[in-house]
């Protein structure tokens, strides 16, 4: 060959590539490295003429060579050019490797010669389209020929192909070339939404790139074939991030990378490599899309892309299902109607939303984690309304993303690490509004630690705020395994907030909600300069295993000047309790805390103005069954037998004037 361009699915392999892919393999693969970069297989009819048999696809998934490299995803061909007739093998070959346990797509050797793009494109879907659903990995524009047409023709060509996929499954394909394609054959509008920019943003397609023989599968990277080459794609970059000095895109599209050929298991391949783990590759996998346009319930699979009549066999691809574990849910149907989901236990991978989202019951559990190896590392993102008012949601982290992001908690439980209000300057920043009561749970997905509710500020942003909804609403906190169970840094406003559950909450933002606070077990606890329990009264009231305010050191005004604060060591709602139970309702005041409230009850007594504390305060007042800590409250209302003093002297002030 003149060219630089390797084409093993196009014509039936030499012995002499198999021998030395064979070679190549056995020698370059680290063991080390196969906790990071999973490998992959693909291959067509000309590479087989019998299809693998079920016990050699088992082989290649299990490495039962003892080769060291386990196969964990596949392509497999499903169509050459325009034909009338799909590869041979290929509803055999994607079945057997699913079976086998790999993630599998097609591909399709496509001929810009023969036809226009969207025409072939259409075949495609027609001959393959029963394994472009979830579960399966994103179909493949194989390009490996055309290049007799100028390179605005043959780009043109392939954006027609593109988007033809595009409109026919609501997701793009992965483009198969080796780097003379990329160098000067198509421009950079395959792999980029944006191409006037330098770097290039905004990817389009992820490429899959065909480079032979250049660095070691496990631990190199397929290199330019000149220092100089200018790939308008950039190189392969592990991190997907820009290099130091560098012009490459900021984004780099390669996802997968073939390099050599050869026969392990005892059918002929090419050898791949994906540029990452297998939660990686898992993000390749063609998305749990929403087909109805309108409003309609999550549990009726005819609403999912899923959905494929008369499948469950190998020519007629997988059946009908609702989304799973395995699958990136992806809500962005333009009819913009609402999904209810209101019963039953649904596991998904991941979830993005467009359109309103509203749980009325049962369950919705996302089990990504972040930093596990997915290219896109957000478990759940709302670019939408998403309401819980009744049954659960569980996810390690979620973004409500600015301009439209909102999550109305109006009941029911949420398990999670972390829930993100994006901000940005001139955006609309995500919300939370709780309309109802609700229970918040540290997850345990990714390990244990505080969950918290936060929001991201980009520069010169407003933050999201966390709104109470002008009610008064119960957050009842559950006891895990943390500390600190649940930490909300964002400010609260417009409510009241009633603390109930076994765990402790942590407030440390500059609250200002003014409906009070109650809290009726467990601990709320306050901390940073800035904690503060919004502007209303504060009352703690006892509970059997006990009700506490910590305000911890630094804190500078946790209760409003104005407010009452009332602790009650009897039974609920009881003021006058002559029995009491000493330390279920307490202040832990802080090393260096001196909280000012006008007026201080105890088991709904008026306490007289003074400082009050514990027995390791210097407090004036102390008193172990309500206060802890070495720090002081100061009550600044007088005594009633003061007050009255102090009004008939008022009054006797005014005879004598008169």
């Amino acid at each position: 060959m003149t060219s630089n361009r390797f084409t093993p699915k196009r014509a039936q392999l030499a012995r002499w590539i198999v021998v030395v892919g064979m070679v190549f393999l056995s020698g370059r693969l680290a063991a080390p490295a196969f906790a990071q970069r999973v490998f992959g297989v693909d291959t067509a009819d000309v590479a087989n003429s019998n299809a693998p048999t079920q016990a050699m696809w088992n082989n290649a998934f299990n490495d039962a060579d003892g080769d060291g490299v386990a196969y964990k995803f596949a392509f497999v061909r499903a169509l050459y050019g325009f034909g009338s007739d799909a590869d041979t093998q290929f509803t055999t070959n994607i079945s057997r490797a699913t079976t086998a346990g790999m993630l599998v797509g097609s591909y399709h050797f496509v001929t810009p010669t023969t036809t226009d793009g969207a025409t072939e494109a259409s075949n495609y879907v027609a001959k393959a389209g029963m394994y472009m659903k979830p579960g399966y990995l994103l179909p493949v524009l194989d390009l490996e020929s055309g290049n007799n047409l100028s390179t605005a023709a043959l780009t043109q060509w392939c954006l027609d192909y593109i988007n033809t996929i595009h409109s026919a499954i609501g997701a793009y394909p992965i483009v198969y070339t080796n780097s003379s394609y990329n160098n000067d054959e198509v421009t950079a509008a395959l792999a980029f939404s944006n191409i006037s920019s330098s770097p290039h943003t905004g990817p389009l397609t992820y490429q899959w790139l065909a480079r032979p023989g250049s660095a070691s599968l496990a631990t190199g990277q397929p290199q330019p074939a000149l220092p100089t080459y200018p790939d308008p794609y950039g190189v392969w970059d592990p991190n997907f991030t820009t290099r130091a000095a560098s012009v490459d895109p900021s984004a780099k599209p390669w996802a997968f990378w073939q390099n050599g050929s050869g026969a392990p298991n005892g059918f002929t391949v090419d050898y791949n490599a994906a540029n990452g783990n297998i939660e990686f590759v898992k993000d390749f996998l063609v998305p749990a899309l929403w087909t109805n346009p309108g409003s309609s319930t999550w549990q009726t699979i005819a609403n999912w892309n899923s959905n494929n009549p008369g499948g469950g066999t190998a020519a007629t691809g997988p059946a009908s299902r609702l989304p799973n574990s395995g699958d990136w849910v992806k809500l962005q149907n333009t009819g913009g109607g609402t999904v209810t989901l209101s019963s039953g236990a649904q596991s998904i991978r991941k979830l993005y939303t467009q359109q309103p989202l509203h749980i009325t019951g049962g369950s919705l559990s996302i089990g990504y984690i972040p930093g596990s190896g997915g290219q896109f590392d957000v478990p759940s993102e709302f670019n939408s309304v998403v309401t819980l008012s009744a049954g659960s949601y569980s996810a390690h982290s979620t973004q409500i993303d600015v301009g439209g992001g909102l999550f109305n908690l109006d009941g029911g439980t949420v398990t999670f690490h972390n829930i993100t209000m994006s901000a940005l300057a001139n955006s609309v920043p995500g919300k939370i509004v709780i309309g109802g009561d609700i229970t918040l749970t540290p997850t345990t997905l990714g390990g244990t630690g505080t969950a918290t509710i936060q929001s991201a500020v980009g520069r010169s942003a407003t933050s999201g705020v966390v709104d109470l909804g002008g009610g008064t609403h119960t957050l009842t906190i559950t006891d895990g395994a943390p500390t600190t169970d649940v930490a909300i840094l964002s400010v609260i406003t417009n409510g009241g907030l009633v603390k109930a559950g076994a765990g402790t909450l942590q407030l440390s933002g500059n609250n200002t909600y003014s409906g009070g606070t109650t809290i009726t077990s467990g601990i709320l606890t306050l901390t940073t300069s800035t904690g503060k329990l919004g502007t209303g009264d504060v009352f703690v009231q006892a509970s059997t295993g006990g009700a506490e305010l910590q305000i911890q050191a630094g804190v500078a005004n946790a209760i409003a000047n104005t407010a009452t604060l009332s602790l009650s060591n009897g039974a609920a709602g009881n003021s006058g309790i002559s029995a009491l139970v000493a330390g279920q309702a307490t202040v832990d005041l802080g090393a260096g805390i001196n909280e000012t409230v006008q007026s201080l009850l105890l088991n709904g007594a008026l306490q007289g103005p003074g400082t009050y504390g514990s027995s390791s305060s210097s407090a004036t007042f102390k008193n172990d069954a309500f206060f802890s800590g070495t720090g002081i409250l100061t009550v600044l209302v007088p005594e009633p037998a003061s007050a009255i003093l102090l009004l008939l002297g008022a009054i006797g002030l005014l005879g004598r004037r008169r």
